[in-house]
């Protein structure tokens, strides 16, 4: 069966990396980022500032743009890696729009100190917890991820990769990948 990667967690706690360190040990694969799409939309929606309707809407739209993409990958046999924040809901429609393929999840799991750290190192641009972020409070919205992805914390693998470097994590992702598979 085609597999599609889906690779989890709060922000800062090594998703991007960790994909484009995984497309880079597979074999033909394409990287698909929701905050690639997140940024295409001029008009984003924050929870403070929407409704949760328009919230949730917009979510979904861009899972079903990265699920479609990643359909349109596989008929060419280039094997997707997606990312995102997954919770329940998410993972019920990215479970919906690939249920003819194999769906891994890897949720990462730092301890909060070490995903404070790491978004300190960032890029002013990439930084979560700055100034320019249009959230009022990052730092309760990365609770709130936490609990978000909490959500989902009997599928997938969960990895805590505070005391992995890059290259640990995928090879103990790799080795593992029988416990990603989503059921």
């Amino acid at each position: 069966m085609k597999e599609i990667w889906l690779i989890s967690g709060i922000p800062a706690s090594g998703k991007t990396t960790t994909s484009k360190k995984l497309a880079e040990r597979l074999n033909k694969t394409v990287y698909i980022s929701a905050d690639d799409f997140r940024s295409q939309i001029t008009t984003q929606v924050f929870p403070h500032l929407n409704t949760q309707e328009e919230v949730k809407e917009q979510s979904e739209m861009i899972i079903r743009k990265q699920c479609n993409l990643a359909k349109s990958n596989l008929e060419k046999g280039i094997t997707p890696i997606c990312d995102e924040v997954v919770g329940k809901e998410e993972l019920s429609l990215y479970k919906n729009c690939l249920e003819s393929c194999d769906l891994l999840l890897v949720t990462l799991n730092p301890p909060f100190h070490v995903v404070v750290e790491r978004d300190k190192e960032r890029s002013e641009e990439e930084k979560f917890d700055t100034e320019s972020n249009p959230l009022p409070n990052p730092k309760k919205w990365w609770e709130h991820l936490k609990e978000l992805i909490l959500t989902v914390s009997d599928d997938g693998l969960w990895v805590d990769n505070s005391k992995m470097n890059i290259e640990e994590t995928v090879t103990y992702i790799l080795n593992n990948k029988e416990k990603c598979i989503v059921k």
